[in-house]
C-alpha cells in the first residue's frame, strides 16, 4: 500500500473565503471530524461521492473535515490532526502526527473547514484484501478540545469479488463466494450480505425463494459451526428490519436448540 501526502492548499483557501462569518454559537459547537473517501482526486468537492470499495490498483483519496472548532478572538484557528492507517491485520501502514493542519486568520469561514494535508492511499498487487482502517485524531489549540474518528475502506481481490457487494444476487454460486470471502478475510460485511437476502425465503419469488433458503440453510450450517459466524447473526439482530430480525430470531433459537442437544448427547456418553 503507498501512501501519498497530498496539499490541498488551494482548496483550504477557498473554504476559508466562502462567505458567511461563522457566529459564536457556531464556533462553540462540539468539536467533530469526518473522513471522506472518495475514488476520484480532489479537484472539486462538487460531484464527488463516497466510495468505500477498491481493487488492487486503484487509489482512494481521502479527505478530512472538521467542524465545530474555535474562532479566536483575532479571528484565527488552530487545527491539527495526527492520522493512522492499519491494515486487515490490524498492522500500522501509515502513522505520522500532526500530519494535517489547519490554522491561520479565518475571520470569514464557512462551518466546517477540510485540513491540509490529505491522503492518498494506492493499493497494491502485494495488498492483502479485507478491512483497511483510517483513524484521525483532531486537536483545537484554541479550544483545548479533540475529537477522533474512524473511517473503513475495503479492498477487494478482484472486480467480481466487489461485484458481489455492488450488483445483485441471482445465483447460488454468489452465496458460495460470499463464504468464500468472509473465511478469507473474516470481512463481516459478507455474512451480512447474505443475511439480507432471508427474507427471500418467505417474500421473495422464483429464484430469490430459493436463494432465501440457500442462505438461510449456510447460515444455519456456520453460525452452528463458527463461534464468529453466530455472534455476526446476534449483532445484525440490532440492525436489520423487523422482517430480517424475526428470521434471525429463528435461525439463532434453531442453532442453540441444536447445540443443547449435542451438550446432552455429549453427557450421556
Amino acid at each position: 500500500m503507498k501512501t501519498i501526502r497530498c496539499s490541498i492548499i488551494l482548496t483550504l483557501l477557498l473554504s476559508l473565503l466562502i462567505i458567511g462569518k461563522v457566529s459564536a454559537e457556531e464556533s462553540h459547537k462540539e468539536l467533530a471530524a469526518n473522513i471522506w473517501v472518495s475514488a476520484t482526486p480532489n479537484e472539486s468537492e462538487t460531484g464527488r461521492s463516497m466510495n468505500l470499495y477498491f481493487v488492487r490498483g486503484e487509489t482512494a483519496y481521502c479527505s478530512f473535515i472538521v467542524k465545530g472548532f474555535q474562532v479566536g478572538q483575532g479571528g484565527n484557528l488552530d487545527l491539527s490532526a495526527d492520522c493512522e492507517a492499519r491494515d486487515p491485520n490490524g498492522e500500522v501502514v501509515f502513522l505520522e502526527k500532526e500530519y494535517a493542519k489547519a490554522s491561520g486568520i479565518a475571520e470569514i469561514i464557512q462551518p466546517y473547514v477540510q485540513l491540509d494535508n490529505a491522503l492518498d492511499i494506492t493499493f497494491e498487487a502485494s495488498d492483502l484484501p479485507g478491512l483497511y482502517s483510517i483513524r484521525l485524531v483532531v486537536v483545537d489549540s484554541i479550544a483545548q478540545t479533540k475529537t477522533e474518528t474512524t473511517r473503513k475502506i475495503r479492498l477487494f481481490g478482484s472486480e467480481e469479488t466487489r461485484d458481489l457487494f455492488k450488483q445483485p444476487i441471482t445465483d447460488a454460486k454468489q452465496l458460495d463466494d460470499l463464504w468464500q470471502y468472509y473465511f478469507e478475510t473474516h470481512d463481516e460485511i459478507a455474512v451480512r450480505r447474505i443475511i439480507s437476502l432471508l427474507p427471500w425465503r418467505k417474500d421473495g419469488s422464483g429464484m430469490q425463494i430459493v436463494l432465501g433458503g440457500a442462505a438461510d440453510w449456510s447460515l444455519h450450517s456456520n453460525a452452528y459451526q463458527h463461534d464468529d459466524v453466530y455472534s455476526i447473526c446476534q449483532k445484525m439482530l440490532s440492525n436489520g428490519d423487523e422482517k430480517t430480525k424475526a428470521l434471525l430470531i429463528e435461525l439463532l433459537a434453531e442453532v442453540d436448540k441444536r447445540k443443547a442437544a449435542e451438550t446432552s448427547t455429549k453427557a450421556d456418553e
